[in-house]
């Protein structure tokens, strides 16, 4: 290999360890979990549902882990993009619901949060 690109060859392997929160103690902490909700939906009868749970399903194991250890969790996620207006298409409603049955029929808590993040700001009033 040659030119700029002949660097990654003599360059030495760098192995950096992946943080988890196993063998953390979380007990009576606030856990912030920025997941991943963007979940396919569509509108019937004037209201969404939810298409494939598939991305709030692959999160219960790791809200498990902080359940059982005790951990304060809050939950922040968005769907799509408002462009800077309140659309209810958007809303994470949908979602929080089907994450508190699938949280209670498995005999877990309800003691999680959603924190809806928002990437629109609101006019300031002057």
């Amino acid at each position: 290999m040659t030119g700029d690109a002949a660097w990654l060859c003599s360059a030495p392997l760098v192995i950096m360890a992946k943080l988890t929160i196993n063998g953390l103690n979380l007990r009576g902490k606030r856990v912030f979990v920025r997941v991943d909700y963007n979940v396919p939906m569509e509108a019937k009868d004037g209201q969404m549902l939810i298409n494939d749970d598939t991305r709030i399903k692959e999160t219960l194991p790791t809200l498990d882990r902080l359940i059982n250890q005790g951990a304060k969790i809050i939950l922040a996620s968005h769907l799509g993009r408002p462009q800077g207006q309140r659309d209810p298409a958007l809303s994470l409603r949908p979602v929080a619901a089907k994450l508190a049955d699938l949280l209670c029929s498995a005999g877990r808590s309800r003691s999680s949060m959603i924190a809806s993040a928002r990437r629109w700001n609101r006019p300031s009033r002057r």
